[in-house]
């Protein structure tokens, strides 16, 4: 049984509470992409949640002074860390080399992994935190980093499903707050290309229900992998799309290649024409664009599901924990 193989996991998560942490931005994605997608796995792990932004804004509280406390009256043998920026409200590296000294394993989960941050971090951290798992799959990573893999950006199977009523023939969500995606949805916006836009959390404050219901609907979903960090990553928008049973449309890079397949199971695209010429082929075409959207289904329900996700992250540490 499942629940016999993770059994001895007495697991603590340690992340912010909203977005950006502050509270008029909403819930943290953390809620969907972490605990529900673990909730909903069908592994059956439970796990517990405290937040710092929340210790500040609602107790005033830093939770370096709470956290050991908390450890011990939980009897917590894993914590997994998201860590908020540079925000003086995460726990201090002093701080996780003491929880680290008491023998509690230490993860980490990097939702974007640049040389900004993140990979700086996982270096000065490196004798300190047991595991470093990143979602965007975008660098190779030398000899120094044994404790850190790439997986992807885990799904709630709540928010993400196949949908039966795909009325929005295609979209964007998210930000469009760099210069490739400004480029390429402004000459689409010239052709009179049919993209609905939508701001998403930080620009629209979207709730996370209403921009899984957008994704669902959506008969193509576009994605542009270039970082503001000024690098390639495999977005999480694409396993959303996937799960959602939505054509993936993506600027045709490096790195999304390596976890989907190219013509397969999503189609690139190589400049702003080509983008508009696709969107017009693959929505006058149906079949040929259900056929590549149900082989990207199937992929992220044998290759990404939740259930996949979790399953590797906890088979990394199973053997490690007291």
């Amino acid at each position: 049984m499942i629940e016999n193989k993770y059994n001895k996991i007495k697991l603590l998560f340690c992340t912010e509470m909203y977005c950006d942490g502050v509270r008029e931005m909403g819930i943290t994605n953390s809620y969907h992409n972490l605990f529900g997608s673990l909730k909903h796995s069908g592994l059956n792990i439970p796990f517990q949640v405290v937040h710092y932004d929340q210790c500040m804004i609602e107790h005033n509280i830093h939770l370096d002074n709470v956290i050991l406390k908390i450890l011990k009256d939980n009897k917590i043998n894993v914590v997994i860390h998201s860590f908020l920026g540079k925000s003086p409200c995460n726990l201090s590296h002093d701080k996780l080399k003491q929880i680290k000294d008491l023998g509690i394993f230490q993860c980490v989960t990097w939702p974007d992994t640049g040389y900004d941050f993140g990979h700086k971090e996982i270096v000065e951290l490196k004798d300190i935190i047991d595991f470093n798992v990143s979602f965007d799959n975008c660098f190779n990573y030398s000899e120094t980093h044994k404790n850190h893999i790439w997986l992807w950006t885990p799904q709630d199977d709540k928010l993400y499903f196949k949908g039966h009523h795909q009325d929005i023939p295609c979209s964007f969500l998210g930000s469009v707050n760099t210069q490739e995606r400004q480029e390429f949805l402004s000459y689409a916006m010239t052709k009179n290309a049919p993209i609905m836009v939508r701001g998403g959390q930080r620009n629209e404050k979207l709730s996370p229900e209403q921009y899984a219901s957008f994704m669902r609907r959506s008969k193509i979903c576009l994605n542009f992998p270039w970082s503001n960090g000024n690098f390639y990553q495999a977005k999480g928008r694409v396993y959303e799309a996937l799960a959602s049973h939505c054509l993936v449309l993506e600027r045709k890079n490096d790195f999304t290649s390596k976890v989907i397949k190219p013509n397969v199971e999503y189609i690139e695209y190589d400049s702003p024409q080509d983008m508009v010429d696709k969107i017009n082929y693959y929505l006058n075409h149906d079949e040929e664009r259900n056929k590549i959207a149900s082989s990207g289904y199937q992929a992220y329900q044998e290759r990404f599901h939740s259930k996949y996700f979790w399953s590797k992250f906890f088979d990394h540490i199973i053997d490690k924990i007291n």
